[in-house]
């Protein structure tokens, strides 16, 4: 009896001591507090007024539904939430807003959305900006697909996009601590990234091209999409740097923000030019012809006769230009005397005072897209043109024009400056090819001559559309070359190419049936 007295004992003491157990709660979480939580909006500046939303995540980058709403308080961009308490690290900010064009100096047409992701355990700051908008939905498919931690994905999402401009950040900086009107190369990454992304476009325009970008990349973090690396080439090369530094400088100091250093955005817009191999599309033309005649401006012309060569009739030159969206021109003319018919007054151009004792004078297009034309006459002797494209402050490019009596034929093998695919191979100024981009290969061969080209040194690719009057030979492996010849004369050519490995390469020219080159020449596949 007393055994079993004492069982029952020991049963009740081990039921209570298990009951103990299964009601011990873990503590809860401390939340994080923040008494002030601050930041800027920009792409460039947000304007006064413009909404942001500070919403918490979970560690799967999803709503928890507490969330923070306050506004821009002042045309810099800024920002601040007082007494923010979170149970989450992790926030989601989205501002909605008008915002300052840094290139065309003048506040947005329309609004415009940027997000950001942070994590802010450790920081009371965070910005929103173009980087870190582009990099958002990367970052959520890296967490909730791939199962990476948050730092991990940020990173790799931030270096993904910045690949996408051939520009890199330490791996200490973060996409949301960047600020426009800071100093330093950080945030000259952020400025040239932000002129890249808006060129000449509207809001509307700018933000469907974000949005492309971002579903491209999302899954892969690449951008597969040549148009897209196409929209922002030619965004790069339509922008006037120098105008961009100075509506930036204009707007702080109208801000009372005199101390601003606008970072050297410059040459981190060149780089992505000079290194991209995305394929420019939209460029400034100059046909062979105008209203008014032959053009002075084509490359293909550069002797014309004077005014006083014809005794029975007056034949003008046209000067003249085909001007995508978006882009400028102004035209220099120096060193001799020409004229310009006043009757009919020339078609969307300004025409500057001549200078008669520098023998200058000063030629702008008015509107891009828009047909223009203007007549013109020119006394003997030579005339220097220099072309200011998109805003230049130093020429694009420069010719002579010879004006003589009578003026020469032009009788020869010629290799613009580009072709269909884009820049042509064959034309000396190229000396720097890059992986991936497309280029042309071209020449104008008058009636009567003959051209048979020698590519030597690596790989390529014929790529895009079928080759224009040309006859291909076979590739030789042993050699790395390829011949290809001209197949009428008289006849427009062209073709694309693409160089699949690095090197210097080699162009052979064999001109009208020689059997030795006529030249030679050399260019670098980086």
């Amino acid at each position: 009896m007393k055994t079993k007295i004492f069982s029952f004992v020991v049963l009740g003491l081990s039921l209570i001591l298990i009951g103990c157990e299964t009601i011990v709660l873990e503590k809860p979480a401390e939340p994080l507090k923040k008494e002030l939580f601050s930041g800027y909006v920009q792409k460039g500046p947000f304007i006064n007024g413009s909404s942001v939303i500070i919403s918490e995540l979970d560690t799967l980058l999803d709503q928890t539904g507490r969330s923070y709403s306050t506004t821009v308080s002042n045309n810099s961009g800024s920002f601040e939430q007082k007494k923010i308490e979170l149970v989450s690290k992790y926030v989601q900010l989205k501002a909605d807003g008008y915002y300052f064009n840094e290139v065309s100096g003048e506040s947005s047409t329309g609004q415009l959305t940027l997000y950001a992701l942070a994590d802010v355990s450790v920081v009371n700051s965070a910005n929103i900006n173009v980087l870190t908008h582009l990099e958002k939905s990367r970052v959520e498919y890296l967490v909730q697909e791939n199962k990476i931690t948050f730092a991990a994905a940020k990173k790799q999402a931030q270096t993904e996009v910045l690949q996408i401009f051939n520009l890199t950040l330490p791996s200490d900086s973060t996409s949301e601590s960047l600020n426009l009107s800071g100093n330093g190369e950080d945030n000259a990454i952020l400025l040239a990234v932000s002129c890249i992304l808006q060129g000449q476009l509207s809001t509307a325009d700018m933000s469907e091209l974000m949005a492309n970008i971002i579903a491209d990349i999302k899954t892969d973090g690449k951008l597969d999409d040549a148009s897209l690396g196409s929209a922002m080439i030619n965004n790069a090369k339509f922008i006037s740097l120098p105008s961009v530094r100075e509506h930036l400088v204009a707007k702080y100091t109208e801000l009372g923000l005199n101390n601003v250093k606008i970072p050297d955005f410059e040459s981190k817009v060149q780089e992505f030019i000079s290194k991209t191999i995305y394929t420019q599309t939209k460029m400034i033309t100059y046909p062979d012809r105008g209203d008014s005649g032959i053009n002075i401006l084509s490359d293909s012309i550069t002797s014309i006769h004077p005014r006083d060569f014809y005794s029975s009739t007056t034949v003008y030159y046209s000067m003249t230009a085909n001007l995508p969206q978006g882009t400028s021109l102004r035209v220099v003319l120096k060193g001799s005397k020409w004229y310009y018919r006043a009757i009919p007054v020339p078609v969307n151009w300004t025409v500057g005072i001549y200078d008669e004792s520098s023998k200058v004078q000063e030629f702008s297009v008015n509107k891009n897209n828009t047909p223009n034309d203007i007549a013109m006459l020119f006394d003997a002797g030579t005339v220097t043109i220099e072309y200011y494209e998109n805003g230049a402050i130093t020429p694009t490019r420069v010719k002579q024009l010879n004006v003589s009596d009578p003026a020469p034929i032009v009788n020869f093998i010629t290799y613009p400056l580009t072709g269909k695919a884009g820049e042509n191979i064959l034309n000396d100024s190229l000396q720097i090819t890059r992986s991936g981009k497309v280029y042309s290969i071209k020449a104008e061969v008058p009636q009567g001559k003959s051209l048979r080209i020698v590519l030597k040194g690596g790989t390529w690719v014929l790529t895009d559309f079928v080759p224009l009057n040309w006859t291909i030979g076979t590739y030789n492996t042993a050699s790395k070359s390829q011949e290809f010849t001209v197949t009428d004369s008289n006849k427009p050519t062209d073709m694309s190419i693409t160089f699949t490995s690095s090197g210097t390469y080699t162009v052979e020219y064999y001109e009208n049936g020689a059997i030795v080159p006529t030249r030679i020449r050399q260019f670098i596949r980086s």
